[in-house]
């Protein structure tokens, strides 16, 4: 975007000075939207171990928390609680955009709750991470046995009121979770000129999505905001007071740029990350988000 200035050939008192030839500009200028991205990469052998949480895999009971993957970099949980658990030869990463009755919301969430509290080395949060996938994952399979009540049973009865608590926890915040958007958007520009004094005016701004924000950075002019050629933070629908700056050497006529990038807060990838071990279960690793 730019906005030509040019000096007329005199004004009062013999001294030129400036005018803005066009009164109205506009350009689009990139915008990228953050969002929770995944790379796909080719699938490979590798084994599991336990990780953190209670009993061993194979017991009775049955075991409840994460496994140990990728060298013992990551930290899983299984999202298939009747195939059973994990063992022999296993493959992954697979990226998997739809699962049972899961929304994208769903899938955001526990890719929320294995990537932050799950990837805990405290075995309280591991069982409380677990039963809060199988919760949303598994959401059948998971009631028809019992659900929280059932399933907790595989701990101490010393632990499962904190267990309990932080289940609960992962609730009341996975609630906030979305998932976040993909993609490219842009951003409108639209710069005025105030037709009583040619050195101010106004630049516009349009976002899309409308929730993106960013930052803008014009060349011979400054913001009055904040008295700078930088202003952050920028948001759909405001209207900003610039006014121009000459360039080194005071050139006859100048122009005025503007340049944005823009992000959207685009919440948690909607695509969840697994490994695969040979008997057919499925376990979520973290997204890396």
């Amino acid at each position: 975007m730019s906005e030509t200035i040019s000096h007329p050939n005199t004004s009062e008192g013999g001294k030129p000075r400036r005018r803005i030839v066009n009164t109205v500009l506009a350009a689009v200028a990139a915008l990228a939207v953050a969002f929770s991205g995944l790379v796909l990469t080719s699938p490979r052998a590798e084994a599991a171990t336990i990780g953190y949480g209670y009993n061993t895999i194979g017991s009775a009971l049955g075991y409840l928390g994460s496994v140990r993957i990728n060298g013992g970099s990551e930290l899983a949980y299984c999202i298939d609680i009747a195939a059973g658990n994990e063992g022999g030869s296993d493959t992954g990463p697979f990226n998997i955009t739809s699962w049972k009755a899961m929304t994208a919301n769903d899938r955001a969430r526990v890719n929320w709750a294995v990537s932050t509290y799950g990837q805990s080395t405290d075995r309280m949060w591991a069982a409380a991470v677990q039963l809060y996938i199988w919760s949303i994952a598994d959401t059948t399979y998971y009631n028809s046995q019992g659900g929280f009540g059932y399933y907790s049973w595989r701990a101490p009865a010393s632990d499962r009121p904190t267990i309990e608590a932080r289940y609960n926890q992962l609730i009341s915040e996975g609630a906030a979770i979305t998932a976040g958007a993909t993609g490219n958007g842009s951003a409108t520009l639209t710069l005025t000129v105030n037709p009583a004094n040619n050195y101010i005016g106004t630049l516009a701004v349009s976002t899309s999505p409308t929730n993106a924000t960013g930052t803008i950075v014009l060349t011979n002019g400054v913001f009055d905001a904040t008295g700078t050629n930088t202003i952050a933070g920028v948001g759909n629908g405001q209207v900003l007071a610039i006014r121009g700056v000459p360039p080194v050497g005071d050139p006859i006529g100048y122009k005025i740029s503007a340049n944005g990038t823009f992000s959207a807060p685009g919440g948690w990838s909607s695509t969840l990350r697994t490994w695969l071990p040979s008997n057919g279960s499925a376990w979520l690793r973290p997204t890396g988000v």
